[in-house]
C-alpha cells in the first residue's frame, strides 16, 4: 500500500516526461502513461491526468479519452496544424511556427477538411473544440518568442 499515491503518480509522470524527453521508445512508455493516466483518474488528480494526456499527445501516444479522438485518423502533424488553424492562424503563420512551406501548411488544411468532414476552418475548428481536440489552454497563444 502507497502511504503518499499523488507524490507515487507525480514522480511516475516525470519519469514519463524524461523519458520522452530523452527519446524513449513509445513501447517502453505507453505502457506506463495509459496506468498513469487511469491511477490519476482513481485518484481524482485531474490535473495530473490532463497532464499525462497532453504529454502523451505530443508524444504520440493515444491513452484515456484521447484513444476515442482517433476517428479522424489525423497524423501527428495534422493535429499541430489543427491547432495552428483552431487558434486563427493563417497558412502562412502555421507555415512559419512550424518549419514547412506554406503550400505544405495548406497541404495539411486541406486534409484536415476532408478527414473531419467539414467544409472550412472555422469549423473544423468548431469540431475540434466541442471534441476536444483542442483545449481552451492548448488555444492561449504564447507571443511572448
Amino acid at each position: 500500500m502507497l502511504t503518499a499515491p499523488f507524490e507515487a503518480a507525480y514522480g511516475r509522470f516525470r519519469w514519463c516526461e524524461a523519458m520522452l524527453e530523452e527519446g524513449g521508445t513509445k513501447e517502453v512508455i505507453e505502457p506506463t502513461v495509459e496506468e498513469l493516466v487511469e491511477l490519476a483518474s482513481d485518484l481524482g488528480a485531474t490535473r495530473l491526468a490532463t497532464a499525462v494526456e497532453r504529454a502523451a499527445r505530443r508524444a504520440g501516444i493515444r491513452v484515456g479519452a484521447d484513444r476515442s479522438r482517433d476517428k479522424y485518423a489525423l497524423t501527428q502533424r495534422e493535429q499541430e496544424v489543427l491547432l495552428h488553424l483552431s487558434r486563427g492562424a493563417s497558412n502562412r503563420r502555421i507555415a512559419k511556427d512550424l518549419y514547412i512551406s506554406e503550400k505544405t501548411a495548406s497541404v495539411h488544411v486541406s486534409n484536415i477538411l476532408r478527414k473531419m468532414g467539414v467544409s472550412n476552418r472555422g469549423q473544423a475548428a468548431a469540431v475540434a473544440i466541442r471534441e476536444q481536440l483542442v483545449t481552451a489552454r492548448d488555444l492561449q497563444v504564447d507571443d511572448s518568442l
